[in-house]
């Protein structure tokens, strides 16, 4: 079994500019995500059968060839998870066609 999700990377430049936030907050107790594990989750699968990754990953691949790079717009940020015990920043990002 593999825990996947569906992410989109995450822009160098925006990356650094939330490394820059969390150095400046860094005396919190928060413990903040690696730059490189910065990420947007589009959708989170769950434990997924090992013989079922391939299979994801492939259609995943025809689905975004020959996508064209978009914006989002970030809309709130907030606390989460909602009705649970806070442990990550969430963005909540506006509609995008």
């Amino acid at each position: 079994m593999k825990r996947l999700f569906v992410a989109i990377e995450i822009p160098e430049n925006v990356k650094q500019n939330l490394l820059t936030i969390s150095n400046k907050y860094a005396s919190l107790k928060i413990n903040w995500v690696p730059k490189n594990n910065m990420h947007i989750t589009v959708q989170f699968l769950g434990d997924t059968e090992e013989e079922s990754v391939k299979k994801i990953e492939k259609k995943l691949k025809s689905i975004v060839e020959g996508a064209e790079p978009f914006y989002l717009t970030v809309e709130n940020i907030i606390f989460a998870p909602p009705h649970k015990r806070k442990k990550m920043i969430w963005a909540i990002l506006g509609e995008n066609d």
